[in-house]
């Protein structure tokens, strides 16, 4: 994680060039990057969303992914609304639950704010 080293963190971003970027999406996908998910698949699904208009296979991503790209490109949407407190509620299973299980519990938990169906 990258609070785990603070002093061969302020180093990095030392050599690395002091970088502050105010932006909700370079927030998102650099902890994508740093966290969870290597460069190389972020590009080569970069390389592959090249057509804006995709008939999607499963209706329930789909519009989430719609929804967190609304969220991150929004400068106006507050973190509450994000389900921040929220998922401090979440049950102690919960990453061992089905994804439409997860669905329901952050729907009772206020975590989303749609329903998937618009």
């Amino acid at each position: 994680m990258r609070n785990k080293a603070p002093k061969l963190n302020k180093q990095l971003r030392k050599d690395s060039g002091l970088v502050d970027i105010d932006s909700r999406l370079v927030s998102f996908l650099y902890t994508l990057l740093i966290d969870h998910v290597p460069a190389g698949v972020i590009q080569r699904v970069l390389e592959e969303s090249i057509d804006p208009v995709v008939k999607y296979s499963n209706g329930y991503v789909a519009k989430y992914a719609e929804y967190v790209a609304k969220v991150l490109l929004s400068n106006n949407v507050p973190r509450k609304e994000m389900g921040i407190i929220a998922k401090t509620k979440r049950s102690k299973n919960y990453d061992k639950l089905s994804p439409r299980e997860q669905w329901e519990e952050d729907k009772r938990l206020g975590i989303l704010d749609w329903d998937g169906k618009s």
